[in-house]
């Protein structure tokens, strides 16, 4: 299945494969895309759910080592090692509210406790995600992965890493002009206050969306970023 959420729907190549194209020019965020994949997989009556965004590479042989994976367990996640440039991005370790790269990742089951994965990559089992409720679409993109997992960690889901290695992307990681950074923040604070309604803890979200805001801002030489994240925060 391929969600397009560009302006303008794109010509679908004639293939021997199903393809199923669904087009949304609105936009409404990767958690909106995976919760129609799921509605897909439901009506077909498939197992699992792989997610993958349009910025990730595959090496060659992935999709045995998936169905591999799919064979020994068919209750958790499977995630592959998930590298942008030089650094691994996925699996990622987690703590109070913010998520660290590793230097190193090991194969293997993890608890949802210190670890989490991004999104894009993951093999999903159709009937865990149900469970679950899917993604929360309020979260259109940033934090979407982290309220992923938490929902996951309160179930008593385990993420098991297999040594399929991706190249990706993470929009935290690139710098844009600065009038499309100050339009991409604002759903980042808005991702950040959803997810405190699920940690309960938003002084700690608070904090680490002001210290992005700071980041920005002296990356950019404006006070706009701060005052974004004051508007989301305090007066929204």
């Amino acid at each position: 299945m391929i969600y397009d959420n560009s302006p303008v729907a794109q010509a679908i190549p004639t293939t021997s494969n199903k393809i199923y194209y669904q087009h949304n020019e609105i936009n409404a965020g990767v958690s909106k895309a995976y919760n129609e994949g799921f509605q897909l997989a439901q009506r077909l009556s498939k197992k699992w759910l792989l997610l993958l965004d349009q910025d990730s590479s595959l090496p060659a042989g992935w999709i045995e080592l998936y169905a591999e994976a799919a064979q020994y367990d068919n209750q958790n996640l499977i995630a592959p090692i998930v590298h942008c440039g030089d650094e691994i991005i996925s699996p990622f370790n987690y703590w109070l509210c913010v998520g660290r790269s590793p230097k190193t990742m090991s194969t293997g089951t993890k608890s949802l406790k210190n670890s989490y994965a991004i999104n894009s990559g993951l093999l999903v089992p159709t009937q865990l995600f149900e469970k679950v409720g899917g993604y929360d679409e309020l979260v259109r993109l940033d934090f979407s992965d982290f309220v992923f997992m938490h929902k996951l960690k309160k179930v008593k889901a385990q993420l098991r890493v297999i040594n399929l290695h991706l190249e990706s992307q993470l929009s935290s990681h690139q710098y844009e002009e600065r009038e499309r950074a100050q339009e991409r923040f604002h759903p980042y604070c808005i991702g950040s206050r959803r997810f405190a309604h699920y940690t309960h803890q938003p002084f700690f979200h608070f904090f680490v969306t002001l210290f992005r805001a700071l980041k920005l801002g002296a990356h950019y030489q404006t006070f706009e970023f701060i005052k974004i994240s004051l508007r989301v925060w305090v007066i929204a």
